[in-house]
């Protein structure tokens, strides 16, 4: 049989251990999430240079497909000054730039 006062002890003795279990597993815990930080941080920074980055490539494709248009213009007019005729890829490069202009 055990007494009250040894009953007492062990239940202490008990609540101790969790508490220091507890303790050390926040300490572990502490421990991890301070390794982690960094890749953490790392991440969260390359994500916002991989936003930036498709930004930029949607941007400069854009440029592009404008810049195809314009020159197919361009040639549409030298060909039509230089000899007159050509109206009808001047009508199809008209209707290219209209979709273009439209659809921004």
């Amino acid at each position: 049989m055990l007494t009250p006062s040894q009953l007492m002890g062990l239940f202490m003795g008990a609540c101790g251990a969790v508490v220091a279990i507890a303790g050390a597993g926040a300490v572990i815990v502490s421990f991890i999430n301070k390794i982690r930080a960094p890749n953490k941080l790392q991440n969260t920074r390359l994500d916002k240079h991989d936003q930036l980055l498709n930004n930029d490539d949607n941007r400069l494709k854009a440029l592009e497909k404008s810049s195809t248009i314009t020159m197919k213009a361009l040639l549409a007019l030298l060909q039509h000054g230089i000899d007159g005729n050509d109206i009808e890829g001047m009508k199809k490069v008209k209707r290219e730039l209209e979709e273009y202009l439209i659809g921004k």
